[in-house]
């Protein structure tokens, strides 16, 4: 009900002018230039309010809509200056979301005992585009934390737990740069707080396995340092050392991945139709 009803709020702007068309994937495509020639700002002719539909999409990708992340995000970053190129970024959201307004996050209930220690680990990915908002070129990160646990048959399943999309603070010069800053925020902001809640919580190790798909950003932080990132301390808050330190606790790893299967690559960037959905489905979303 709720997608329906901003649905129609949008078409009820300009019916004569404006059908929703129904789209494969929300994000506006990663065509920069396009975007940036419609970037006039809207004035006339503007018949709806955009801040509200965009704080209900905030809510409903929070809750329960990770692939909306990254799109969300970028609209969220256009509100101050709403313009025609983002008007038709809201547009395909919202025709996405027209395709797929049955869609949620279906967790396995396995067969498991909470007597046992069945907890493998927080897997947590994270990934960065550099540079990769047209209106900035600052680069956005992403994130995406699992609960990895076996059942009583030694099975191992997955839980979403956490997600995020959200640009850096610091505009980075370089790819490993921001991959590490990525990695550092989702790290303190989310992974290592499910960690520390559900070893408290059941009193078993739950060990961080962190996932990075850039092989200079693993090296600097199982080193601790990075002749090409000292500078960085300086004038942010990235610590190699911090981030070091996380991954010698315990049975804590980080491991290098590939692109194709960095699920936080949904988070970064807008994804053609093959690695959209094939992320869709390894975010746990279905039809209910």
């Amino acid at each position: 009900m709720l997608v329906e009803k901003y649905i129609e709020q949008i078409c009820d702007s300009d019916p004569k002018k404006f059908i929703l068309r129904k789209y494969d994937t929300p994000g506006y495509g990663g065509d920069e230039e396009n975007f940036l020639k419609k970037s006039k700002l809207l004035h006339e002719n503007q018949k709806y309010d955009p801040h509200s539909i965009i704080a209900g999409l905030l809510y409903m990708s929070r809750l329960a809509r990770p692939d909306l992340a990254h799109s969300v995000s970028f609209l969220t970053r256009c509100v101050h200056k709403w313009s025609h190129g983002a008007d038709e970024a809201l547009k395909k959201v919202m025709g996405y979301l027209s395709k797929t307004a049955g869609y949620g996050i279906f967790q396995p209930i396995p067969n498991f005992s909470s007597e046992s220690n069945g907890f493998e680990c927080i897997e947590y990915f994270s990934d960065a585009d550099l540079a990769g908002d047209p209106t900035s070129s600052r680069s956005c990160g992403g994130d995406v934390s699992y609960l990895r646990f076996l059942d009583d048959e030694g099975r191992s399943h997955r839980w979403l737990m956490s997600w995020s999309s959200k640009m850096l603070t610091q505009k980075a010069t370089s790819t490993a740069w921001s991959e590490v800053a990525a990695h550092q925020r989702g790290a303190h902001d989310r992974a290592l707080p499910l960690s520390l809640f559900f070893e408290d919580q059941t009193g078993f190790e739950c060990p961080l396995w962190g996932r990075l798909d850039n092989t200079a950003g693993v090296s600097a932080i199982k080193n601790g340092y990075s002749l090409h990132l000292r500078h960085v301390a300086r004038h942010s808050r990235l610590s190699l050392v911090a981030l070091h330190a996380l991954y010698l606790d315990g049975a804590s790893r980080l491991e290098y991945i590939p692109s194709d299967e960095n699920v936080a690559d949904i988070g970064t960037k807008s994804l053609n139709f093959a690695s959209h959905w094939k992320f869709v489905e390894w975010l746990l979303l279905r039809p209910l």
